[in-house]
């Protein structure tokens, strides 16, 4: 089957699921993980999206079951590393934050990044550690609304409760 190029994909999995023509830059995966702190800056049109998908995908245990599909024709499925599909990746998208008064923003920020949150939690969770709820966090409190979730103890929601504590101190809307 001939492959397409598809204009505007940023979409890593979309982009093999369509057959779309991709250039293979997955040895830079080995390389980026002996670099501390890489920061992407690239123009514009440049694929920066589409390389954090690659790497959400790539690293990611939710998608530990499509390896295969997805990265057996690059370079890296055929040389992966040690932290294939070992780690919880939590897809943050800005791009739908709210901007102006900075309570409007800070609340669709706050919206934002509970959902993706939820969304972590219960795939990673339910599908890897039969937890089948779905967690939300407050953020702009210390540690939740414990009363309404009876595991939460759990492992995930330990951590993502630790990850909000110590973000929360270097939040980017001091007052």
């Amino acid at each position: 089957m001939k492959k397409r190029i598809l204009y505007a994909e940023a979409n890593y999995a979309a982009m093999v699921r369509k057959n779309g023509y991709f250039v293979d830059k997955t040895e830079y995966i080995d390389k980026l993980e002996r670099v501390n702190n890489p920061v992407f800056l690239r123009p514009r049109r440049f694929g920066k999206s589409l390389w954090c998908t690659l790497l959400e995908h790539y690293y990611s245990i939710r998608f530990k079951d499509r390896f295969d599909e997805l990265f057996s024709h690059t370079w890296i499925g055929k040389n992966p590393t040690a932290l294939h599909n070992t780690l919880l990746v939590l897809h943050l998208d800005f791009s739908t934050v709210e901007t102006g008064e900075m309570a409007v923003m800070e609340a669709s920020f706050n919206h934002r990044v509970n959902l993706e949150l939820d969304n972590l939690v219960y795939q990673t969770a339910s599908g890897t550690w039969g937890l089948r709820y779905s967690m939300w966090i407050e953020l702009g409190t210390e540690d939740g609304d414990e009363t309404s979730h009876p595991r939460s103890s759990h492992p995930i929601i330990q951590l993502l409760k630790l990850f909000f504590r110590l973000s929360q101190q270097h939040s980017i809307f001091d007052k």
